[in-house]
Order: structure tokens, then sequence, then C-alpha cells
């Protein structure tokens, strides 16, 4: 018995339709995937947002500063700041309340040194001033502080050779704000300690322990 090879007919015109459904099904994957990318993507703006938002979180929560206690350092430097949990390298650990002054702003208002402007200032028994430099926004300000003496940033001590904290200003909510981050993990019960950076002779004769914790 004889088998005919049996001839299959394409039809071109599905094949080619075939093709193009392929090429639109693989062209929607690119763009569902594209689309899907820059949705996770965030601007610079909203990352920095953010970010200022976490800040003003950790500066205002409760644990910010109940987990603090003072207690007696020394008869010569008095009472120091300790913690009361485990503080890991890199955290907001707290808050310095102060009134801020910038010096520019003063000088150019009144006319006067800083150092001079706060001679004139009336004495308080509850503030402390003090004369503090740091750089903000990449421009360099000095500020004064007029700090709250009872409160619990005050007693925080200085070292120049084993601070476990540094000072940072940032504007959050247009605010500018000093806070201290663990430059170190801080275990139970440590001592709180960042570097004052006052090298003036008259501060070192007043202070001898600037130069010598």
């Amino acid at each position: 018995m004889c088998h005919k090879k049996l001839k299959r007919k394409y039809n071109n015109n599905s094949d080619s339709s075939s093709k193009n459904k392929k090429k639109e099904r693989n062209k929607n994957n690119t763009n569902n995937f594209v689309a899907q990318r820059r949705s996770r993507r965030r601007t610079l703006s909203e990352v920095l947002i953010e970010e200022e938002q976490a800040l003003a979180e950790a500066l205002d929560h409760p644990d910010c500063r109940q987990h603090f206690y003072k207690a007696l350092y020394s008869t010569e430097i008095g009472c120091g700041l300790y913690t009361s949990k485990l503080i890991k390298k890199g955290e907001v650990v707290i808050e310095f309340k102060a009134q801020l002054v910038e010096r520019q702003l003063i000088t150019r208002a009144e006319g006067l040194s800083i150092e001079r402007y706060l001679e004139t200032q009336e004495p308080s028994p509850e503030n402390d001033t003090y004369i503090f430099y740091f750089d903000f926004s990449i421009v360099g300000r000095a500020y004064a502080l007029l700090v709250d003496r009872q409160d619990l940033s005050f007693f925080i001590n200085h070292s120049h050779f084993n601070p476990n904290l540094v000072p940072k200003a940032s504007s959050v909510n247009g605010e500018i704000r000093l806070y201290f981050i663990a430059i170190k993990d801080i275990e139970i019960h440590e001592q709180l300690f960042y570097d004052y950076c006052d090298n003036q002779s008259e501060s070192i004769q007043n202070f001898p322990w600037l130069k010598t914790t």
C-alpha cells in the first residue's frame, strides 16, 4: 500500500499575526517591568523628607530621654550622664536642649562680638551660656547656646581621648535642632562623653581637665 506524504500548508497571514502578538506581549511585559522599576525609585527630595521625618520622630520619641540618668562623676567635674540601655553605633542618642543664637545675626544686629553680647545679657540661675561651633549645611556658623542646666543633656561631660558621642545639627521642619549621635556601641550604665573642642588657653587654664580627659 502506498502512503502519500501529506504536505502541510502554512498560512502566512496566521504566522505573521502570531509573531505580532508575541512582540506585543513582550513589549507589554517590558513596559510593565519599567513601570514597576520606576515606581520603586524615590527622588532625592522624597528621600530627604523621609529622613527628616524619621529624625523628628526619633528626637521627639519618649525613648530619646527616658533611658538616661545622672550620677556623680567626680568632685572636680561633678555629675555625668549615663545610659540605662544598650546604644548602637549610629543611633540618635539624645537632643541637646538649648536656645541657638547665631553669631552672625548678633554681630550684624548689635555691632558686638558674640562674647561681648553674651556679657550684656542678664544672668539666669536656670541657664548657662556656651559658645558652640559646628558646621551646618556646609557653611561654618557659630552659635551661642543658652543651655537649660536642668536638662539631662547638660550633664554630658567632655572627653577628648574617649568620646562616644558626636554632636550634629539638622533642620527639622524649618527648625535647627542639635543632637548627639553614637560613634561607637555604648554599654548599659556607661557614661556619655563628647569632645567639647575647646582649645582656648583661657578655658584650659580654668578647666585643665579639657586637656587631660
